[in-house]
């Protein structure tokens, strides 16, 4: 096999061929990328990370040539285990070969290579230097993803440029990206924001995330409940939290400490809602002062 220096078109992200620029830009890893496969689809030629020069079966010439296996080779730059080390040509004979000799049954009754291969496959996680790698961490599962770190930090910037601020985590997830996942791999949201040199979202002021606290001072928390008084001339009843007519009691048990005390403070006459203040409940002491009498 002679190599032979070519430019990279596409890229192989689990046996899948993909355009270079769609899922650009990538982390360098030796002469190639970290966690994807360069590949040239004229020549059906896989570009080695060791030595940068191009070949049909890259796992048999970095076994012969660097003396490293396909595992080893896979652990090193980023790839996953079931990704073939081979052009998609090469790949797809391998498959043919290996169908007809089932259907032929050259395999069917050889228990002995189905054993070898069992023993091999659970012995695989005993070999030293060689640490086990889930298939969801590797980087060629967030390269394929488009959640790798140079493209989150990209899409996250263009979108950044594109509103003019930075955005909100609902906007975020709209690319595909939670919030959960973010934190995970970054720690927090602005520790990530930081890393896209975007100033950080205040607190409280994240648009549309379910169960966020709104950063309201007491005034313009007593503001709303006078405004809503003096607009439908009545109290404002946990119904109308629920609502989103004024802020959540939550909101106000926080800064007074009880919904009596923050009506209270903003000089609102407390009537019960129900047995005190309904018009059930007055029908139904007239009907007792009539038993009575």
């Amino acid at each position: 096999m002679k190599g032979t220096n070519k430019q990279e078109r596409y890229v192989l992200l689990g046996n899948t061929i993909h355009f270079y620029r769609d899922k650009e830009p990538f982390e360098k890893s030796g002469h190639s990328i970290l966690g994807a496969l360069e590949y040239d689809k004229e020549e059906d030629k896989v570009k080695c990370h060791e030595c940068g020069l191009w070949f049909e079966h890259v796992g048999a010439h970095s076994a012969m040539k660097h003396k490293l296996k396909a595992r080893e080779y896979k652990i090193r730059h980023g790839l996953r285990f079931k990704s073939a080390l081979v052009g998609e040509r090469c790949r797809n004979n391998s498959i043919l070969k290996q169908a007809k000799r089932w259907s032929e049954g050259d395999l069917k009754n050889d228990h002995k290579i189905a054993s070898l291969r069992l023993k091999r496959m659970f012995t695989m996680k005993l070999i030293k230097n060689s640490p086990p790698v889930r298939s969801n961490h590797t980087p060629e599962y967030y390269n394929k993803s488009n959640s790798c770190i140079l493209q989150l930090v990209k899409h996250t910037r263009i979108l950044a440029r594109d509103l003019g601020r930075t955005p909100y985590i609902k906007e975020l997830k709209a690319l595909g990206y939670n919030a959960d996942m973010l934190r995970n791999r970054f720690g927090s949201m602005n520790e990530f924001m930081k890393l896209c040199k975007l100033n950080p979202v205040p607190r409280g002021q994240q648009k549309g995330q379910k169960g966020s606290r709104f950063s309201y001072g007491k005034k313009l928390l007593l503001k709303f409940l006078k405004g809503f008084y003096s607009g439908n001339g009545r109290q404002p009843y946990l119904s109308d939290c629920k609502r989103n007519r004024i802020p959540s009691v939550g909101t106000y048990v926080r800064a007074f400490g009880s919904w009596n005390q923050a009506l209270k403070a903003a000089d609102i006459p407390f009537v019960k809602k129900g047995w005190d203040g309904g018009r059930r409940a007055k029908k139904i002491k007239l009907r007792l002062g009539e038993l009575v009498a």
